[in-house]
C-alpha cells in the first residue's frame, strides 16, 4: 500500500498486477481494512475515484474515535 504509485485520474489503462483482494473506496473504513489485510500479507488494491481520504473521511466532524471511556447507556443517561 505505502510502495505504489497512485492511480492517474483519467485515464483509461486497465489495473495491472495480481491482487489478493480489492477494496474500493479510500476512506476511513476502506483505507483501514486494506492496511489491515495487508499487514497480514494480502496484496491489496485500494481503488478509489478520488484522493485517498478526500471526501467525508476527509472532512468529517470530528466523530471517529477509538471507544468511549463509559457505557453509552451511562453516558446517554446523563447527557
Amino acid at each position: 500500500l505505502d510502495t505504489s504509485q497512485p492511480f492517474d485520474h483519467g485515464s483509461s489503462k486497465p489495473l495491472e498486477g495480481h491482487y489478493d483482494a480489492a477494496v474500493v473506496g479510500g476512506g476511513l473504513t476502506g483505507s483501514s481494512a486494506a492496511l489491515a489485510l495487508a499487514k497480514k500479507g494480502a496484496r491489496v488494491a485500494l481503488l478509489d475515484a478520488e484522493t485517498i481520504g478526500n471526501a467525508a473521511s476527509g472532512r468529517n466532524g470530528g466523530m471517529c474515535n477509538n471507544g468511549f471511556a463509559q457505557n453509552y447507556a451511562i453516558m446517554a443517561g446523563k447527557h
